[in-house]
């Protein structure tokens, strides 16, 4: 049950003038009902930093933190900053776990959209921002700012920018005190620079950063950096505490099933561990992609593409468990690869053949290309009589993988291939090709691993698309072309 649920229910055991005063006295008193883990850590602090799996319950103690900031200290100014002006609307101010949905109707500030601005009755002030928008912090000044969903800003200049204007020193109410400047962030963590830099602490001169592996597993960990003053001479210490826990803490609070569903799906791989545990993952050293790359990649619309493929990597087995990489892409006119869709199956060849029929006659496409390695006769007498009129085009590797994959990375690397999303999946912040994008960034090409099917499906789509005949794949046969619905 709900903490809300739980208040209900012993409300409703007293009188209604009781029950009205004790509602009043404890709905809005969140030290009552935060867990340890979403309260405000002993001492000073700089950077407060909630990281939570997805429905975690990170944002309402980054909004009841405002709140109480903003009760606190009349006067204070505070640096909203999402992903988006809508996040910021949506989710930080308007949210059901947002500012004002947690704030009491004797404080509860006013929303000036037209202003970007909230206004509390006491003279406080919550100014908003757009992490897509940098130069929008850039210059003015705060005593205290909130970031959410910070693992996905694409800009690290927007977090710079943030953390620049916190320079305020004193509030109009209280002008005889010192107000040290904090920042609170709230996250899903990903695989980016910025989050190990900003969670884990930058690295020395051997490469090694202040927190370890074994303290990154647990609940939580902070690290003190220490910097000369270069006026008076004195060490400044820079506290950042982090707090963490998984989807499954804040199960209570969410729909029914969600977190074993999220659970299902993920389990215990590398998405999984970052998308509900909250484990913070760095970089694969040798890896051909980063994280970086794919958000710069990012393409929101319907692309205008002169052709569309559908990739296969197969399996060639009954196995139930073996999977299947499956990827759409297509072309423009002016010779930039779009990454449309991952329907990537687990199953047997008969699965996977009618899914890739399906994505064929889904998107329209040219042809389906597969890889033919070691595929048994069976499986060509299927493909042959899966559907009349599609175009299946084999392919064969000749070559080590990484070597195929390399010249492919570089496409991306020279922003050649875009990956799409649609306008709901970019206001919602739900990356349709996570999977995909996290297969590529944890594959390092020189340890024996597991054979990475996405991320091979990915790279014969980008190959036939872009590259043409290649050493690594047998030249294709001619395929014609058909009407789309992605053409324009």
């Amino acid at each position: 049950m709900s903490s809300a649920a739980l208040l209900d229910a012993g409300l409703s055991a007293l009188p209604a003038h009781d029950a009205m005063l004790m509602d009043k006295a404890l709905r809005y008193d969140w030290k009552q009902w935060a867990r340890p883990k979403q309260r405000q850590p002993e001492g000073d602090w700089d950077i407060l930093a909630f990281v939570a799996g997805r429905g975690g319950g990170k944002t309402r103690p980054g909004a009841e933190i405002m709140r109480d900031l903003a009760e606190t200290w009349p006067g204070i100014r505070l640096a909203l900053m999402g992903r988006t002006a809508a996040d910021v609307r949506d989710v930080m101010v308007n949210g059901d776990s947002g500012i004002i949905a947690c704030s009491p109707p004797w404080c509860r500030p006013v929303y000036r959209p037209s202003l970007r601005l909230l206004q509390w009755p006491n003279g406080s002030e919550g100014h908003m921002y757009s992490a897509d928008k940098p130069d929008q912090a850039r210059g003015p000044q705060h005593h205290v700012g909130w970031g959410d969903e910070v693992a996905a800003w694409r800009a690290r200049a927007a977090l710079d920018n943030l953390q620049d204007g916190l320079r305020l020193r004193s509030i109009p109410s209280r002008p005889h005190l010192t107000f040290m400047p904090r920042l609170v962030l709230t996250t899903t963590p990903r695989r980016t620079e910025l989050v190990s830099d900003t969670f884990l602490g930058p690295r020395d001169a051997s490469g090694k950063r202040p927190v370890s592996k074994d303290a990154m597993t647990a609940g939580g960990w902070e690290f003190v950096a220490e910097h000369p003053d270069a006026v008076t001479g004195l060490v400044v210490r820079h506290r950042t505490v982090v707090r963490r826990w998984s989807t499954e803490e804040n199960a209570a609070n969410l729909a029914a099933g969600f977190a074993a569903k999220r659970r299902a799906k993920y389990g215990q791989s590398a998405l999984g561990r970052q998308e509900l545990d909250a484990e913070i993952l760095e970089k694969v050293d040798g890896a051909l992609w980063q994280q970086e790359i794919f958000d710069n990649s990012r393409y929101v619309g319907t692309p205008r593409l002169k052709r569309v493929e559908v990739a296969v990597d197969p399996t060639r087995s009954d196995d139930p468990v073996d999977e299947c990489g499956i990827v759409v892409g297509g072309v423009d006119e002016a010779g930039t690869a779009y990454v449309l869709a991952d329907l990537t199956v687990t199953g047997s060849p008969d699965k996977w053949i009618r899914a890739a029929v399906s994505a064929y006659n889904h998107f329209k496409a040219d042809a389906i290309i597969y890889e033919g390695n070691r595929l048994g006769e069976d499986i060509r007498n299927a493909i042959r009589t899966a559907a009349p009129g599609v175009k299946w085009v084999e392919v064969t590797a000749s070559t080590d993988k990484a070597i195929r994959a390399t010249p492919v990375s570089a496409l991306y690397e020279q922003g050649k291939v875009r990956h799409v999303w649609s306008q709901a999946e970019e206001d919602k912040g739900e990356n349709p090709l996570a999977i995909l994008e996290e297969e590529c960034c944890v594959w390092d090409p020189s340890e024996p691993k597991k054979s990475p099917n996405r991320l091979d499906a990915l790279v014969w789509c980008i190959t036939s698309l872009m590259l043409g005949v290649r050493p690594t794949i047998a030249a294709p046969r001619s395929v014609g072309t058909r009407p789309s619905h992605w053409r324009r």
